[in-house]
This record gives C-alpha cells, structure tokens and sequence, in this order.
C-alpha cells in the first residue's frame, strides 16, 4: 500500500556553517538543481577574472554545490529526495484506517481502507467524491460539487452498497450559517 501511494521530491537545503535553510521543496530534481542553481548565483559575488583559489573550489554538482564567496563566506547547498506519502494513516486499537487520492479520472476523491489489527489484508471501506463535471449519470440526481459518499456496508460483496450524498446547496447553506 504504501510503496504505490508515495512519490518522491527533491529538497533543496543551503547552509552558510551557522544555519540551515530549506530553498525550496520541488516535483523532481531537474527543478531542485535549477534552483540550487539560481541560489549559487544570487549568492556568487566572485569576479571570474580574479586567479584566486577560491574561484577553483567552489563547484556545482549534480546533488550539491559549494561557493567559496570572494573567501569571505562559504554556502553548501544539498539536494535530498524525500518521500512524500500521498495518504494518511490513522493507527487505532482494532487496526488501521488508511486514506488516500482515489485514481479515478474527473471525479477527485479519497478511497478509505481498513487493516484489521492482526491481518495483511485491506478491505474497502468508502470513497468520497466529488463531481467535477455535468458529463456524468446518476440515478440519484447527483449534481457536480456534491460530496458523494459510497460505503461498503456488506464487507462480503465487492461493490458499494451504501450512498450518501451531501448537496451543494446544503454545503453553502452551513457556510453562511457558520459565518453569521
């Protein structure tokens, strides 16, 4: 489960030796590089028709950089890949709840699963979603932006055979409420 739902993203950190600062948080590396890139220039007040050492050591990598600035200060920058998940987990005495993005295409929503404490298995246990476009059917007058919420109330058959829909016009009707 958790293997499929995570994806990886490339920090950018920099130091100067008294702090570390994050530059940025990126969708992949090609992005983490540019901008270390960008940073290590900002910061680069080197004259490159000095011939000092400085200008020899200072170098950028494919993961890292280091720039010895006009030998008064020194930056490193780093780029680490982190996992991401893309779900959440809620641990509880009788087992795990697990939510994540569903997969279906035009209709965003979360798929909720259940491990019971003890076993491996997952069982479904609800989608929510809701309806983007007015390029869908329904046999309950389902309109877009309603939260519809698909529940697996028999754990035997391997479809949902609970549905609970929240209207739009409900939802707006609590947010004004709540407001006044």
């Amino acid at each position: 489960m958790a293997g499929e739902h995570v994806r990886i993203k490339s920090v950018v950190t920099r130091t100067d030796g008294y702090s570390i600062e994050t530059v940025g948080i990126f969708d992949d590396h090609d992005l983490a590089h540019d901008a270390m890139l960008e940073d290590y220039n900002r910061l680069n007040k080197n004259d490159p028709k000095d011939n000092v050492d400085w200008l020899e050591m200072s170098r950028m990598e494919e993961y890292s950089a280091i720039l010895y600035d006009r030998g008064e200060d020194v930056y490193a920058w780093s780029i680490i890949p982190v996992e991401y998940p893309d779900f959440l987990q809620v641990n509880t005495t009788a087992g795990v709840i697990s939510a994540y993005k569903s997969d279906l295409e035009g209709n965003p929503g979360i798929e909720v699963l259940y491990t019971p404490e003890g076993y491996d298995d997952q069982i479904d246990a609800a989608r929510v979603t809701v309806y983007e476009s007015d390029d869908f059917t329904s046999t309950d007058n389902e309109k877009p932006e309603d939260i519809v919420i698909h529940a697996y109330g028999d754990v035997y058959k391997d479809d949902f055979t609970e549905k609970y829909i929240i209207r739009r016009n409900d939802i707006e009707q609590a947010c004004t409420l709540k407001m006044d």
